[in-house]
């Protein structure tokens, strides 16, 4: 079994019984296919291996009850990998069409998406099962078999994005088949892996004119950005992230890291169905708002300081210092967040799922996020 980033995979590979778990998740999945087993079923076999309710959990999820019915997109993930692993673990020298179209049915209709985690569970070995999956594409591109048109589009995705050079050559050789004119555009594609991937750093998610203007009233735009300054200049403070486009859905990778530790390693994954929206910042973002803003407390430092002095002929008041940091903070977070990245031509990508919070992933190519913007206007891999 090959070695892989992924922590969902990491995180079975370190629990004690791994093994048994993924053979349990396999059995119960396979012998369901294309459905989810039923709650019966699950605990029955469950017993027979002697696995209790806490053996089955992992990354907080309880298996037994995610195998009936998961609730969350880290459930199906979760599931999938644990497909993977347990088909890793008994791998055979040719799959069967049979056992590989249930592996298509559970990802098309269960959501249950083994083929992600195929090449990094199996390495080498994967090669029968991407074989036979192409066997089935092949026959669904003549016009035989029995394997609809939804599960062949998923089939398709899944050779698509794998990394395997047996899967690629396949899928050169199937893009040839030209009945279907969505099946051949597929499978013509250069894998997303490769040109649909983008690097860059987790950033915060794009204020609104109104929270910029309050946030620089009360000075947390200059804290904040001294506090970030000092944390990436003094303490090598790093939040790298890649986003890839995968047949599940748009997958985000990163890691926090602290002079030169990984401290923490996370997964976002946003499945087609759940992702409302995802947009780029134009160059310069919000120039104007911070123009503005800049204008509002020059103007207003000026104005006050002339009051005071006609009125005290004194010193500087607090209110006209609290306004120079409104037009320090203001700077700051012009500079850092618009200026600095559009001259370099990078921008921030934001992502909207239907549920939990947005995503955003700053530092990122302008022209390899257009691409990715109209590959997802065409519609999901």
């Amino acid at each position: 079994m090959t070695s892989t980033a992924s922590p969902m995979l990491k995180a079975i590979a370190a629990h004690p019984r791994a093994n048994d778990l993924a053979r349990f998740t396999r059995d119960c999945l396979l012998d369901s296919a294309p459905n989810l087993p039923d709650a019966p079923t699950v605990l029955e076999r469950a017993a027979a291996r002697g696995l209790s309710p806490d053996d089955a959990v992992v990354e907080s999820t309880r298996v037994t009850d995610a195998l009936v019915a998961p609730s969350r997109v880290e459930d199906s993930i979760l599931l999938g990998t644990l497909l993977a692993y347990g088909l890793a673990l008994d791998a055979v020298d040719t799959a069967t069409q049979t056992q590989t179209r249930k592996l298509v049915q559970l990802a098309t209709h269960a959501g249950i998406d083994a083929w992600s985690s195929l090449d990094a569970t199996m390495g080498e070995a994967a090669v029968s099962y991407w074989s036979a999956l192409a066997a089935l594409l092949q026959d669904h591109g003549e016009g035989k078999g029995t394997m609809s048109r939804a599960e062949a589009i998923v089939a398709a995705s899944a050779i698509m994005i794998s990394d395997n050079p047996t899967a690629q050559n396949l899928r050169k050789n199937l893009a040839s088949l030209r009945q279907i004119p969505l099946f051949e555009r597929l499978l013509a594609t250069t894998p997303t892996n490769t040109d649909a991937a983008l690097s860059g750093e987790l950033a915060p998610v794009p204020r609104g004119p109104v929270a910029t203007f309050f946030l620089g009233m009360i000075g947390w735009l200059l804290i904040s950005h001294v506090v970030r300054l000092i944390g990436r200049f003094a303490l090598q403070l790093r939040r790298p992230a890649e986003l890839t486009i995968t047949t599940t859905g748009i997958h985000v990778r990163s890691t926090t890291q602290l002079l030169g530790k990984v401290l923490r390693e996370s997964e976002t994954r946003i499945p087609w169905e759940g992702l409302v929206r995802a947009t780029r910042e134009v160059r310069y973002p919000r120039l104007g708002t911070y123009a503005g803003l800049t204008a509002l407390a020059l103007g207003s430092y000026i104005g006050v300081g002339w009051f005071i002095d006609g009125i005290r002929a004194q010193s500087l008041s607090l209110a006209t210092m609290g306004l120079l940091v409104v037009v320090l903070g203001v700077a700051l977070d012009f500079v850092l967040v618009s200026l600095l990245p559009g001259r370099k031509g990078k921008c921030r990508l934001v992502l909207v799922p239907r549920k939990g919070a947005a995503t955003c992933v700053g530092w990122v190519d302008a022209t390899k996020a257009d691409a990715l913007l109209r590959q997802l206007d065409r519609g999901q891999p």
